[in-house]
């Protein structure tokens, strides 16, 4: 499943559903840390980071294109993406974790994540890059407690080995209930 995912996100178009690779055997669920022999996430790059959310949070990773800035909006609220219509903020957690600002070139995304339920308020989360879906034994994760999502510190729930280098998983409720917060205009 690793090597599909990368395949399909090398060649992504426009906008790639990853929900739809979330039905195999290999899906992870919500949180990180299930208990499960092997958890799906999606990794994704922050500011030469390697970062990981489940790939049941992330419901789909479109190309950032154009976006309507905020005025007077926090530093790490870019703008308002447009998704088919619907209006999502744009996060930049490089901005948010003190990592400096994520650059918006051709390989930027944004991961639009949410809750389970298909009518949760989305955000979507500015990556320098995405660079696809894993499948990672439960032996490869190292759990780590989470250190609270104020700005400047980033929610790692665990750490994953990826052969060479290391994935810091995200915990998922920390990050969507802060962003949330963020998105609606919200200090920390």
């Amino acid at each position: 499943m690793a090597g599909t995912g990368r395949g399909i996100l090398a060649r992504m178009g426009t906008v790639i559903s990853l929900m739809g690779m979330a039905a195999g055997p290999c899906a992870g669920p919500a949180e990180p840390i299930g208990g499960r022999p092997e958890e799906a996430y999606v990794t994704f790059v922050v500011r030469d980071e390697t970062f990981a959310l489940p790939v049941g949070v992330v419901r789909e990773v479109v190309r950032v294109g154009r976006w309507t800035a905020v005025p007077g909006a926090p530093s790490d609220v870019v703008g308002i993406l447009n998704v088919r219509n619907r209006l999502v903020p744009l996060l930049d957690l490089g901005e948010r974790w003190g990592l400096g600002r994520t650059p918006i070139d051709r390989r930027t995304r944004a991961l639009l994540c949410g809750r389970a339920h298909p009518r949760a308020a989305a955000v979507a989360l500015l990556a320098a890059s995405v660079e696809g879906v894993v499948s990672v034994p439960a032996a490869a994760i190292e759990p780590k407690g989470s250190n609270g999502c104020e700005p400047g510190i980033v929610p790692v729930a665990a750490f994953a080995r990826l052969g060479e280098r290391t994935a810091r998983i995200l915990d998922a409720d920390a990050v969507l209930d802060s962003l949330s917060d963020r998105a609606d205009g919200g200090r920390p």
